[in-house]
């Protein structure tokens, strides 16, 4: 009995774990190399029988000079001929690179698959199919490993992610298959030549570690590679389940930050920190190095305030009872001189101090209005940020007290401290706004004359 053809298992494959599907929108991403262009020839021929609505994407990453323009134009005739939509972004490599703090190959891939979901959404394409196969698997299932990566790193290339959004179809064929259907089919590719150099590590194992092992173990150690990490995927799918329990218990999410409950998440078996903690990186676009990893877990037993870089402007910090993974704040400080009887709109508050009046019979010193003895103050009347090393006397004690301590009491994050805004008269601190008064400042017996000071934050400084 003939063996099954490329098509046919390529077919069932996709069937089977449902990567694609009759009536798809698809969007094919094409490099221009053996593996994307087969997998194009192969959804052609399925496209008619299966009511595929086909584009293609190809992302210039103009690493290569005029190889890599050749490639874009490669590919665009390719999809000419195909009579399918071509979509096409060139992307300044080594500049990402420099602003994100990545390596070349972080940066074009991050670069890549953002487009490829750009895309995605604009076409209405329900999936985006890459072409990684069999070899490409075992090799990242071998990089992993090298890297300590655990069972996710053995489990490799995932067949599906994004929710189903990104695919890959041909993980079940090897490289000399897809060669061998090529030039049986009259399939034509371009050779990227950076994929000979021995320059980077994955080309270093495919090109001398793998060969080397195969014949010194006389066996196909990519197709071991493949089978530990089917079993690793089997796994996976197991922990995905665990994790997915502790996720709704420990992170939460406000806009483009997260934040971890030290209390749950050291609660938890080791394993499970590491699965959340690459998670969240993942959820974020970073990759969740073993090394990123070990330093967020580090994080969890430092002194509130500590912090790592994770990725370009992106940090991890310890803040009392959580982790917090979020954008480096950008520097808001400011300092402006402000005066009696004026009204002071700045983008997150607002800031009143009222013209000199008789005490009032009574008033809530507390929250986002306090009186202070207007004969006490003297000029410059300053509004500005905190400052490491400020001090104040809060109302109610003799001593000064650093405003650091004072924050650490109230549980007010690193962040959050420097948008509390400070009212200082001279060189002392009058009010910590929305806060706490200085003592030197309050209404006592003496007081003749009051100053009402008011501020109201459009955003809430400290929840």
């Amino acid at each position: 009995m003939p063996a099954p053809s490329l098509l046919s298992r390529f077919a069932e494959f996709s069937r089977a774990f449902n990567l694609l599907a009759p009536g798809d929108r698809l969007l094919l991403a094409v490099s221009g190399g053996v593996d994307s262009m087969v997998m194009l020839d192969l959804v052609q021929k399925l496209k008619t029988e299966w009511g595929l609505d086909v584009s293609v994407v190809h992302v210039n990453h103009q690493l290569r000079g005029r190889e890599s323009t050749e490639d874009e134009a490669f590919v665009r005739e390719a999809a000419r001929s195909c009579q399918v939509p071509f979509y096409c972004k060139r992307v300044d490599t080594i500049g990402l690179k420099t602003t994100l703090g990545v390596s070349k190959q972080v940066a074009a891939r991050q670069a890549r698959y953002q487009y490829f979901e750009e895309i995605r959404k604009a076409t209405s394409s329900g999936r985006v199919a890459t072409a990684h196969h069999a070899d490409d698997n075992a090799e990242t299932v071998l990089l992993n490993a090298l890297r300590g990566g655990g069972v996710r790193g053995l489990a490799g290339i995932p067949r599906a992610r994004d929710a189903g959004h990104l695919v890959r179809p041909l993980l079940f064929a090897r490289r000399v298959e897809l060669l061998s259907y090529a030039r049986e089919q009259g399939v034509r590719y371009r050779d990227d030549s950076s994929n000979a150099t021995v320059a980077y590590t994955r080309n270093y194992l495919r090109h001398r570690v793998v060969p080397f092992l195969n014949k010194e173990m006389g066996t196909d150690f990519a197709d071991s590679l493949n089978r530990l990490s089917n079993a690793a995927k089997r796994f996976s799918h197991l922990l995905d389940l665990l994790v997915d329990e502790q996720w709704r218990r420990i992170v939460s999410r406000r806009g483009d930050s997260y934040s971890l409950l030290l209390s749950a998440f050291t609660s938890v078996p080791v394993f499970l920190r590491k699965e959340i903690v690459v998670r969240t990186l993942r959820e974020m676009a970073i990759e969740p190095t073993v090394v990123k990893v070990d330093e967020i877990l580090g994080l969890c037993g430092a002194q509130s305030g500590h912090s790592i870089s994770l990725a370009g402007e992106v940090v991890a910090v310890k803040d009392y009872g959580h982790l917090i993974f979020a954008k480096r704040p950008e520097s808001n400080d400011f300092s402006i001189n402000v005066a009696v009887g004026a009204t002071y709109s700045l983008q997150e508050f607002t800031f009143t101090l009222d013209s000199p009046c008789p005490v009032p019979a009574s008033y809530n010193g507390a929250g986002t209005t306090e009186y202070i003895d207007a004969d006490v103050i003297r000029e410059p009347l300053t509004l500005r940020t905190w400052r490491r090393g400020d001090w104040f006397v809060p109302i109610g004690m003799i001593g000064r007290k650093k405003l650091s301590d004072f924050f650490n009491d109230q549980k007010i994050s690193t962040p959050d401290r420097f948008r509390i805004p400070l009212l200082q008269s001279g060189n002392d601190i009058v009010w910590v706004c929305g806060k706490r008064l200085d003592d030197r400042f309050k209404i006592t017996k003496r007081t003749r004359r009051a100053i009402k000071l008011s501020y109201s934050p459009t955003i809430n400084p400290a929840n």
